[in-house]
């Protein structure tokens, strides 16, 4: 066994290294500095380092300005880092990818698509044919029982053929993370 600081902490843990696992997110001294229009430096992240294995649930956690949104976007390859470098199951992010999502806190629909062209927007971007988005399945956990079952898009929901703002608030949001869980189920 070996003596590995992992998740961006200073604490030593035991950790089995192997040579053919690798994390699902690997965060290597990124830093990331803008520059004001009166050509001030901000530095919105220094020297960040941080592993996510596959499985972990993690949270983001500080102040109102402390870098977390700016960390978020480098993840989901909207922004790319000053110095340091990301990946994401091996490969580095150099860009957006359909296998990464970004799911926003407050839903965030096309307003002239219905609900159910918002959820199948991704799928249609990358190509995919009307029978086979239709046959896409939403994974989901079902509270009462605990356990995933599969959904149809087809029965995405009762405001499925609604604009955004005509849909419930629930079926906005569940059209917004759906859109983001067909991509990859």
């Amino acid at each position: 066994m070996d003596m590995t600081t992992r998740r961006g902490t200073d604490q030593d843990v035991p950790r089995t290294v192997s040579a053919e696992r690798e994390p699902a997110v690997r965060i290597e001294h990124v830093s990331k500095v803008y520059h004001t229009q009166q050509g001030e430096e901000v530095v919105a992240l220094h020297d960040i380092n941080l592993t996510i294995d596959k499985g972990d649930f993690i949270c983001v956690v500080g102040p109102s300005g402390c870098g977390k949104t700016t960390l978020l976007n480098m993840l989901a390859g909207y922004e790319m880092p000053t110095s340091g470098w990301i990946q994401a199951d091996a490969k580095q992010i150099d860009g957006p990818d359909p296998h990464r999502g970004v799911v926003f806190q407050k839903p965030t629909l096309y307003p002239w698509l219905t609900v159910k062209g918002n959820v199948e927007f991704g799928m249609r971007m990358q190509g995919m044919s009307r029978k086979e988005r239709s046959r896409r399945r939403i994974p989901r956990t079902r509270r009462s029982e605990g356990r995933r079952q599969q959904t149809s898009i087809r029965t995405v929901r009762r405001h499925a053929a609604a604009l955004p703002d005509r849909a419930r608030p629930g079926d906005r949001s569940r059209a917004h993370h759906d859109g983001r869980a067909v991509r990859s189920p």
